[in-house]
C-alpha cells in the first residue's frame, strides 16, 4: 500500500493565498460569466475555510490566546483601508465604511471558537455567538467564517468529523447563496444553466479544500517566522491589485 499524501500547514495556506490572488484577479480583470473566470472563483472559495480550518489550529496550539487575538485584530486594522479600496475602487464613504476585511472576520471567528470552548453557560454562550455573528455580518464571508471556524472546531482531532461538520455549514452557505441569487433576479428573468453556475454554483468551491485538509498531518512546514508572510501578503496584495486597477483604468 503506497503513502498517503502530506501536505504542511505551509503548503496548505500557500495554496489558499494562491487561490484568494487568482479570485480577486478574476473580480478585477476577469468576466465572471467566462471559464477562466469560473474556475479562478471556484478556487477561490477554498481560502475562507482553509484559514478557518487553520485558526482553530492556531487556537488549538497557542501559548497566548490574547496575543493570537491581538495579531489578528492589527492586521485587521492594517488591512481596512486597502479592503475598501480593492472591494469599491474608491476611499471609505458612509455606505463603505462599515465593510470589513477577512480578518476581522476572522477575529470574530476566534472569538466564537473561545466562547464556545470557555463558556459554560449555555444562555450566555448563545448570547455572545449571536452578538458575533451579527457583527460578523460586516464582514468579508459573514457569519459563515464563525461556522465554518465551529464545525472544524467542534470536530476537532477527527477529520471525519471535521470534514461532516463543515459538509453541513457549507451546504448552508450554497444554499444561501442560491436562494439569494433566484431572489435578485429582476421580476421574470429566466437565468441559463451556465449563468447559474458562475452567479451561484461557483459557491460549491468551499468544498474542494477538504481533499487539501485531509492531507494535514499537523505538520507546521516552512521556516521560522513564515506565518507572518500570509498575514504580510493580504494587505499587500490588495493595494498591489487596486493600484493595477487603476493603471488600467487610466486614473
Amino acid at each position: 500500500m503506497g503513502k498517503r499524501r502530506e501536505l504542511t500547514a505551509f503548503q496548505i495556506k500557500g495554496f489558499a493565498i494562491a487561490a484568494m490572488l487568482l479570485d480577486h484577479i478574476a473580480r478585477l480583470f476577469v468576466p465572471s460569466q467566462s471559464a477562466i473566470g469560473f474556475l479562478m472563483h471556484l478556487l477561490g472559495r477554498t481560502t475562507a475555510p482553509i484559514m478557518c480550518f487553520f485558526l482553530v489550529e492556531g487556537y488549538l496550539h497557542t501559548r497566548d490566546l490574547r496575543r493570537y487575538a491581538l495579531r489578528l485584530a492589527v492586521f485587521a486594522a492594517i488591512s481596512y483601508l486597502p479592503y475598501i479600496l480593492f472591494s469599491t475602487g474608491a476611499f471609505p464613504t458612509w455606505n463603505s465604511v462599515g465593510k470589513f476585511n477577512v480578518l476581522y472576520t476572522l477575529l470574530l471567528s476566534l472569538g466564537a471558537v473561545a466562547v464556545w470552548d470557555r463558556i459554560e453557560n449555555g444562555y450566555l454562550r448563545l448570547i455572545l455567538l449571536a452578538v458575533l455573528c451579527l457583527l460578523a455580518t460586516l464582514g468579508d464571508w459573514s457569519y459563515y467564517a464563525i461556522l465554518f471556524a465551529l464545525s472544524f472546531f467542534l470536530g476537532r482531532r477527527n477529520f471525519s468529523r471535521q470534514a461532516k461538520y463543515f459538509s453541513l455549514a457549507g451546504g448552508l452557505w450554497v444554499l444561501q447563496n442560491t436562494v439569494s441569487y433566484f431572489l435578485l433576479l429582476p421580476g421574470g428573468e429566466s437565468v441559463s444553466f451556465p449563468e447559474f453556475l458562475c452567479g451561484s454554483g461557483v459557491q460549491a468551491g468551499v468544498f474542494l479544500c477538504l481533499p487539501l485538509l485531509s492531507a494535514y498531518r499537523g505538520r507546521r512546514g516552512g521556516s521560522k517566522g513564515s506565518g507572518w508572510f500570509f498575514y504580510l501578503f493580504y494587505p499587500a496584495h490588495l493595494l498591489l491589485l487596486y493600484g493595477i486597477w487603476l493603471m488600467v483604468q487610466g486614473t
